[in-house]
């Protein structure tokens, strides 16, 4: 049986599993769905690009047909990043698998299932936002439908996708065949978006898991040394726990070394088409309501806000190994320290000037993913909005 097929850690692999990003999958399964996969979302990218074909050439339509575009162009490249990167993110996986496989004592193993709970819970929470959200956008398809059905007039109402699309025969004709292909998209797009964010997410959760667990071990040991009633034996047991504490300070490092090792580069671009797309989405906003254009202001805010609500989701979990790794650096700051034996104060010491700069998830050696690097990218989004916006009057 699959170790990660359980309560906690069963709906993302299910979920990258579905798309063939689970990288303990058999080759040929993982090669099939991702060749079905790319397929939909090189096809999604190229039917807007044709649109350049068929219709004159303006601002507005690039600026309309270059958000879609470069939103299909994110949910290409995550996926890639991940498909081409299984083998670390294998090996990830295996570090999660064998820390709980080498915990046995309760307490610990609670730590454990706390962080894996919590894991699962934005699973779930994010999930219940994502589909939904995306059910609701698509449902515009339809409404034309659905007011002929209430409300019919002379003559049906004109039917039209949420998105510039071009399809070299006729709309009208085949409109039901080319909305299901554009729900499939749709929701392939964002079954992406959650299996590698979540999938990230995971592993956050789990580099935080063991800070805490450190902090718990060190807790325990400097708790049973300072009220041994055997000072021998007492000073035996304190010196392997303090040595298992820091081990595992190590391996979380390490962890963390192995996770932006794996993904640095590559989501510092992902970065780069974020912000084009905030920023471009930003400007049709105001746009549509500088001409009072209620629909289509409503439609992209619900847009950017989305936008808003992803890019503090990943800099949150990264403001969270911030927090983490600063309270371990604390703890150590204020432990009384001058208790215990010298070889303690020694290794102490240097766990202290390990911890004196904290871990953090540094992206494409410039940004730091925190809650001061959502601000950041908030503000060059909105900065660049406004150059667009003045350069337009």
């Amino acid at each position: 049986m699959d170790f990660f097929d359980n309560e906690y850690y069963g709906l993302t692999r299910n979920l990258m599993a579905t798309i063939g990003l689970w990288p303990y999958q058999k080759p040929e399964h993982r090669i099939v769905r991702a060749l079905c996969v790319s397929f939909i979302l090189v096809l999604a990218i190229l039917l807007q690009l044709t649109t350049f074909l068929t219709h004159e050439y303006s601002m507005t339509l690039l600026i309309e047909v270059s958000s879609f575009v470069i939103l299909s162009m994110i949910y290409a490249l995550k996926y890639n990043i991940v498909y081409f990167n299984s083998n670390q993110i294998k090996k990830l996986f295996d570090q999660i698998q064998r820390d709980w496989n080498l915990i046995k004592d309760m307490n610990e193993l609670k730590i454990l299932q706390k962080y894996a709970y919590k894991a699962k819970f934005y699973t779930v929470f994010s999930g219940l936002i994502v589909y939904p959200g995306t059910f609701a956008f698509l449902l515009i398809i339809f409404i034309p439908d659905i007011l002929d059905k209430i409300m019919p007039l002379d003559e049906p109402r004109s039917r039209q996708f949420p998105i510039h699309i071009e399809i070299f025969f006729d709309k009208e004709r085949y409109f039901y065949y080319i909305s299901i292909l554009f729900i499939i998209a749709a929701f392939l797009g964002m079954t992406v978006l959650m299996a590698t964010e979540i999938m990230y997410m995971t592993f956050l959760q789990h580099a935080c898991c063991l800070f805490e667990l450190i902090s718990h071990r060190l807790t325990y040991a400097f708790n049973t040394y300072l009220s041994r009633t055997t000072p021998l034996k007492t000073e035996c047991k304190f010196c392997t726990k303090l040595f298992n504490a820091f081990i595992t300070h190590q391996h979380c490092l390490e962890f963390i070394e192995d996770l932006q090792r794996g993904f640095s580069s590559s989501y510092f671009v992902l970065c780069v088409f974020g912000v084009a797309s905030l920023s471009i989405n930003m400007f049709r906003l105001l746009n549509a309501i500088t001409i009072y254009n209620i629909i289509e202001a409503i439609l992209i805010g619900l847009f950017v806000y989305a936008h808003f609500c992803y890019i503090f989701w990943m800099n949150y979990f990264g403001q969270d190994i911030i927090d983490h790794s600063e309270c371990f650096f604390q703890q150590i700051y204020n432990i009384r320290w001058y208790r215990v034996p010298l070889y303690a104060q020694k290794l102490l010491l240097i766990a202290l000037q390990r911890s004196a700069k904290s871990s953090r998830i540094i992206i494409g050696s410039l940004f730091v993913a925190s809650l001061e690097g959502f601000a950041t990218l908030i503000k060059m989004s909105t900065s660049y909005c406004m150059v667009m916006y003045s350069v337009r009057t």
